[in-house]
């Protein structure tokens, strides 16, 4: 029990920060090139803990192949070895959501991006109980807001494939 706990809210770190993180590593040499990085901070969404195991991820796959530097096509399977050895850690984010919250994720995996209205027809919500959904969904950072116009979307893409390959496991049975 901790009898003394503190919640600090972690959010995402800017894309500047990101990159710091994913090459100061060993920043004398160049094992991520800047299409690698691009390519972990678009689909971490600047996640640091993410980045962290993604990038754990690559130097494991480079170590296995005998490799110096990473390429982009080494970031697919990094992802899929991030979503197997991290389950719990996306579990974890799933189990605290409710029904509702996952019939909105569960849509914006499919539909990839919707206004409130929209998430109400596709998931038969209540269009208020879609408008707290989302709002409790985005204050967790699930969700991201479109600047342009009122939609929404997953924040990081690989919880989005996590959700995906959920859904399809149920499909299975």
């Amino acid at each position: 029990y901790f009898v003394h706990v503190e919640t600090l809210p972690v959010s995402f770190l800017r894309d500047y920060d990101a990159r710091k993180l994913i090459i100061n590593p060993l920043p004398t040499q160049d094992i991520f090139n800047d299409e690698v990085v691009s390519e972990i901070i678009r689909v971490t969404a600047c996640h640091p803990f993410l980045i962290q195991a993604i990038s754990s991820e690559l130097v494991d796959i480079l170590n296995i192949k005998r490799a110096r530097s990473a390429s982009l096509q080494d970031v697919t399977p990094a992802i899929d070895n991030l979503l197997e050895h991290w389950d719990s850690f996306f579990a974890d984010l799933w189990n605290r959501t409710d029904e509702e919250q996952r019939s909105c994720l569960k849509a914006l995996v499919n539909i990839g991006q919707a206004t409130a209205s929209e998430l109400a027809l596709y998931t038969r919500l209540n269009e208020k109980v879609v408008y707290q959904v989302v709002k409790k969904l985005y204050e967790r950072d699930l969700i991201t807001k479109s600047k342009r116009h009122p939609s929404y979307s997953i924040t990081i893409s690989i919880f989005a494939n996590w959700v995906e390959r959920r859904i399809m496991e149920a499909e299975r049975g």
